[in-house]
């Protein structure tokens, strides 16, 4: 998935990719909402029978993503 693609999520709105990173072995994506940029998300995708599904992330994960996604921001 390209950054500045977009996709729909489970609650309808429309997300654009703003940035993703591969973390042990998960492809991770950071979201921005199209209709309000204040609201972001990060969702990882989740491979079953070749197929990738777009998923939540339980608190912990997220906590370790949201670093790594904050790492990177530093370094540009």
């Amino acid at each position: 998935m390209e950054q500045n693609s977009s996709v729909v999520l489970e609650n309808g709105d429309e997300y654009l990719v703003v940035n993703s990173l591969v973390y042990n072995d998960t492809r991770y994506l950071l979201l921005s909402n199209v209709s309000n940029v204040k609201d972001v998300c990060i969702r990882k995708i989740k491979k079953e029978d070749g197929k990738g599904y777009i998923c939540r992330l339980d608190d912990k994960e997220l906590q370790e993503v949201l670093k790594i996604f904050g790492d990177l921001k530093g370094n540009n």
